[in-house]
């Protein structure tokens, strides 16, 4: 049997495959597609039989990957994208839809932020969609093509993912003009734990030391919050110091002189490029401009 009509004969269970090792529960599979579980599971059945092999294992109503499910689960996502990309290049969409960037939001107003106002004016059509993601969650959605795009402090190698050093982001703690210990020139440590401060939610990291105490006053999940806490001089923050370079907040607020700071190297996440596609790139292009511009202290 030659190659293509090997593929042939097989090419119309794929996008039913992806979406079942996806998800790995028919139901929701069945929703995603528009089809019945039914229709679903006799599709996957075909395509094992094909195959002679089992590409899922069964759990009670779940399925497993197996390890050959899982290796074509990277070659049909690979394939489709590449696809994709000529579909688009094709019929001329490009700058016409949307770039879904997943990052925390700290990232998203430190680095997302600048390359937006770029994007603005570079790529108008571009319709940029920023999610609330980190950790797992967001190098998932990368690796499932719902996002395009994730910045964060990612740690693990990704055999099916390019990351990159994106940016060194240093913290340091600051209050506003309000707050009793704006333009101290000295502070020692005890001075510091009597004052609240306005810190992250959940396990998102501000760059406070965890082996040393502090008092947190409020949490919240917006980082343009804890800015604007932080300005009206009630909270004390751990911000990254590139927001002096911010005209807007250059005189508004005010560093600690004291030895409690954490540098963090940020990462950017995307999927191996399998062919050429406009909106990625120049989508990765302004997010490294603008983590440049920090770098710089242009801010």
């Amino acid at each position: 049997m030659n190659r293509i009509r090997r593929l042939y004969n097989l090419w119309g269970w794929l996008p039913a495959f992806r979406v079942v090792a996806e998800t790995e529960h028919l139901p929701t599979a069945s929703q995603q597609l528009g089809i019945t579980p039914q229709a679903l599971s006799r599709s996957i059945k075909l395509l094992e039989e094909h195959l002679d092999c089992e590409l899922f294992s069964r759990a009670g109503r779940r399925l497993v990957l197996t390890e050959a499910g899982r290796e074509l689960l990277e070659y049909v996502r690979a394939s489709m994208r590449n696809l994709d990309d000529g579909v688009s290049i094709v019929t001329g969409v490009g700058f016409g839809e949307a770039a879904h960037v997943a990052a925390s939001a700290h990232h998203a107003w430190l680095l997302v932020k600048p390359a937006i106002s770029a994007l603005a004016l570079n790529a108008p059509g571009l319709t940029p969609n920023i999610h609330n993601a980190t950790g797992t969650k967001a190098l998932d959605g990368v690796r499932k093509g719902v996002f395009d795009v994730a910045i964060g402090e990612f740690h693990a190698a990704e055999r099916t993912l390019m990351i990159e050093p994106l940016a060194m982001l240093r913290s340091e703690v600051f209050c506003g003009i309000g707050h009793p210990l704006y333009k101290r020139r000295q502070v020692t440590i005890e001075e510091l734990q009597a004052f609240p401060f306005v810190a992250p939610v959940g396990d998102e990291s501000d760059g406070w030391p965890v082996s040393v105490e502090r008092k947190v006053g409020v949490q919240v999940d917006s980082f343009q919050l804890a800015l604007d806490l932080c300005v009206a001089g009630g909270y004390l923050a751990m911000l990254p110091d590139s927001v002096r370079a911010d005209s807007h907040f250059r005189n508004r607020l005010s560093r600690i002189p004291i030895d409690i700071s954490s540098s963090r190297q940020v990462h950017l996440a995307y999927r191996q490029p399998v062919g050429y596609h406009q909106l990625t790139e120049t989508l990765l292009s302004a997010l490294r401009k603008s983590a440049a511009h920090i770098a710089s202290g242009e801010g």
